[in-house]
């Protein structure tokens, strides 16, 4: 099950930048979801990421 984040709640998670979400983000380094005109992240796939 998806657990679908805004960038400002991701980078509060992963104690990271807001910048630095946006910036991997637009380099492919992290997969969002469209919702509308916002973009979501899944936070459990960032999470495995780190990992």
């Amino acid at each position: 099950m998806r657990n679908l984040v805004s960038a400002k709640e991701l980078a509060a998670a992963i104690n990271v930048n807001l910048f630095t979400v946006y910036r991997a983000d637009e380099r492919g380094e992290i997969k969002n979801y469209g919702l509308g005109k916002a973009k979501r992240y899944d936070l459990n796939e960032i999470l495995d990421i780190n990992q």
